[in-house]
């Protein structure tokens, strides 16, 4: 008893110690900047966090962004940077569409064309309510030299209209995302900087402080009575609203189109004069879209969004929904003003109480691996994991308060890893247990090879060879007339059920149901090459599964259903299609069309099942085959081989059937050879060995109706389908 006290007493000692050095761990890039992961990892989850939470409404937010833009470029017919007679004509729009506040992200630093500014300057003067940008350039950044901050306003006949200006650095963290906005920039001097979003936030809260107003207090810079919540020195976190686009963006160009100034054909539509003419002269169709002004007392940002001009920077929303750009910094600069003017700031615990909650959960996870079996304990650490996950998360979320999730973690893994190597050590018997609690979840082989490179899932406009397959039962219209509603759905589930098992199973993938209709496609997301050859087969085990269900619902009277597959193999696109709110992981093509034509095209042979050429060329010899004909559907100019596919070759096919597809291959001889009467001869045969086989009867039919009405002398061989 006493060893065992003692064993325990060693343990928790083991775990106190374990918990400062996870601490010390988890927080050495504060102590060794190059040892910087465990702190990318913290910034990660907080990306996480905010992408958990989504989008947040900005329409009560009073901020525009107006964007030097691509399409800007081409309704302007100019390159940018534009000339500044321009946004000469951009200020004077936006002043007489009621805009509060005009805020420049883009520099105005050296002198230009004198006319256009003087042209730009008078703007300025006019309006009163320019906000302009500068910067701040760093010098002598060094270990051994202290570093020199020179300024670089605007230029000086800017300045001297009165305009403020503000600085428009944006700090960006070590994996290159921008989480954190400056609040104020300290100069070596006692000056102080204040960034474009504080300035606006106060420009538009029409607060003006005298230095000795302006002042550092518990962590929050304040300036005369509006305050800012900071963090990490003079730096807020900012509260993010969404992905890029979540603020309203307009063009510059549709800022200057107006009835004076005129765009390139096809973008002119003075779509500005809405906003500049009295609604009172308007007629009431325009009048109600003037109540809609986007820019009436707000805020309008305007800066430079084109890609090729390198302002754009990674935020925490990167890879929130496909196909969204990164956010360019003038959108950043929106989110940190938006955050300023509703008050919203990301808040921080007080560290006590961090040290306390993760000092708890490390001895919750230490007593249970002391005292319970090691299955327990690993169940409580993933519970505890994901406590400390939907906890921290739930936080950011309601209140949002950013707790630390990636520390607690590190502690409370190391916690459960020195209790157990404690127990190996003392229980060399649990080693065994140990290694076999890895590895032994196995997941499906699709869903691991999607979870190992998650970009196969990102396919969109990609071009793959795929099989694709058709399946749709016959007669269904005539069989649901005679069903209720209930009943109806009852049976198409069931029969749903069972095909989409056998497609998965030959690991294709259902992209649609259409009713009774099943589309599935086989190989992708995951590419395997004999795609084609588990189509076939999933083809055959479905008709055999049907075989199946019938005497089943024969006993129990239910309708008797008969289904019928189109395969073809070809090239196609393949991804996630559809609007940037709602899309489907799905497949486009000529191939796609062929397959859902060849589903149809077994009505006219009275086949189950008919594939392509393509794909024939993709297969082995494990199938019964049969080639059928050369046909040209509808909607295409090039004629396809078709073919029959009957079963596996494992499954020896009935003497009669094989006679029959004898005769019909020696009958198909004579076809091609415009022999019809020898031709039909065979088909009899064939016939006469199969009274039900399909093609042939198709094929006898054919051959009576050419020897009483031959077809052109110059005709190529093949039939053409009229009917979809």
């Amino acid at each position: 008893m006493a060893k065992k006290r003692r064993s325990k007493f060693f343990g928790l000692l083991t775990v106190l110690v374990t918990f400062f050095i996870a601490l010390i761990v988890s927080n050495i890039s504060a102590i060794i900047p190059a040892f910087h992961l465990l702190d990318v990892l913290e910034k990660k989850s907080y990306d996480f966090r905010f992408k958990w939470r989504g989008k947040v409404k900005t329409e009560d937010i009073p901020i525009v962004i107006v964007a030097a833009d691509d399409h800007s470029e081409i309704a302007l017919n100019k390159r940018f940077p534009y000339s500044r007679d321009l946004w000469a004509k951009v200020i004077d729009h936006l002043n007489a569409a009621g805009a509060k506040w005009i805020v420049f992200d883009i520099q105005f630093a050296t002198p230009g064309d004198s006319l256009e500014d003087t042209e730009l300057a008078n703007a300025i003067k006019r309006a009163k309510n320019v906000l302009l940008a500068g910067e701040l350039i760093y010098e002598n950044q060094t270990v051994f030299q202290e570093t020199t901050i020179l300024e670089a306003p605007p230029e000086q006949r800017f300045l001297e209209t009165g305009a403020p200006w503000s600085i428009v650095n944006l700090q960006e963290d070590m994996d290159k995302v921008v989480r954190a906005y400056p609040a104020y920039v300290p100069a070596a001097n006692g000056k102080i900087y204040l960034p474009l979003a504080v300035r606006a936030a106060t420009l538009y809260k029409k607060i003006e402080a005298t230095p000795d107003q302006i002042f550092i207090k518990n962590e929050k810079f304040q300036i005369g009575n509006f305050e800012i919540y900071t963090k990490n020195d003079n730096q807020f976190f900012i509260n993010y609203f969404g992905p890029t686009r979540s603020f309203p963006i307009y063009s510059v160009a549709q800022v200057l189109d107006v009835a004076e100034f005129d765009l390139v054909e096809g973008e002119d539509s003075d779509w500005m004069e809405l906003f500049l003419t009295p609604p009172e002269t308007l007629d009431s169709s325009l009048s109600a879209l003037v109540k809609e002004n986007p820019f009436r007392d707000k805020i309008v940002l305007i800066g430079n969004t084109m890609p090729a001009f390198h302002d754009i920077k990674a935020t925490p929303f990167d890879g929130y929904e496909e196909n969204l750009p990164l956010m360019s910094g003038v959108e950043v600069h929106a989110h940190a003003l938006g955050t300023l003017l509703k008050g919203e700031y990301l808040r921080y615990p007080v560290w006590w109480i961090e040290l306390v909650a993760w000092f708890m959960l490390a001895l919750l996870v230490w007593w249970f691996t002391e005292n319970y079996h090691i299955w327990i304990s690993s169940l409580v650490l993933f519970v505890t994991g994901l406590v400390i996950v939907a906890a921290t998360t739930m936080l950011f979320v309601q209140f949002r308060y950013v707790f630390s999730m990636i520390t607690p973690m590190v502690v409370v893994g190391s916690s459960f890893t020195s209790s157990t190597v404690l127990r190996i050590l003392r229980e060399q018997k649990e080693k065994a247990e140990i290694k076999s609690m890895f590895g032994r979840y196995v997941p499906k082989k699709v869903v691991g090879e999607l979870i190992a490179n998650p970009q196969l899932l990102r396919l969109g406009g990609e071009k793959c060879n795929l099989t694709i397959l058709f399946s749709d039962i016959a007669g269904f219209t005539s069989i649901s007339e005679k069903l209720s509603p209930e009943e109806l759905v009852s049976l198409l589930n069931e029969y749903l059920t069972a095909m989409t098992r056998i497609i998965l199973e030959e690991d294709g993938i259902i992209d649609k149901y259409e009713g009774d209709l099943i589309m599935a496609e086989f190989g992708a997301p995951v590419h395997y090459k004999d795609h084609a050859i588990r189509a076939c087969r999933a083809a055959i085990k479905m008709q055999e599964k049907l075989a199946t269900m019938r005497k089943e619902w024969a006993t129990t009277n239910k309708p008797i259903l008969y289904s019928r597959v189109g395969i073809n193999t070809g090239d196609v696109i393949v991804g996630n299609m559809g609007s940037e709110d709602v899309f489907d992981y799905t497949v486009m093509g000529d191939a796609v069309n062929l397959a859902s034509r060849l589903e149809s095209v077994n009505k006219l042979y009275k086949t189950n099942i008919l594939c392509s050429g393509q794909t024939v060329q993709q297969l082995d010899t494990q199938f019964h085959l049969r080639f059928l004909d050369r046909v040209r559907v509808v909607g295409k100019t090039q004629y396809v081989e078709i073919y029959e596919v009957i079963g596996l070759s494992n499954v020896p096919l009935p003497e009669s059937k094989k006679k029959a597809i004898e005769f019909f291959a020696k009958g198909r001889i004579h076809y091609e050879k415009f022999e019809y009467d020898a031709a039909r001869m065979m088909f009899m045969q064939a016939l006469a060995s199969d009274p039900e086989d399909g093609p042939s009867k198709v094929f006898l039919k054919r051959c009576q109706e050419y020897l009483l009405t031959p077809p052109p002398k110059d005709w190529d061989g093949v039939y053409v389908i009229t009917e979809k």
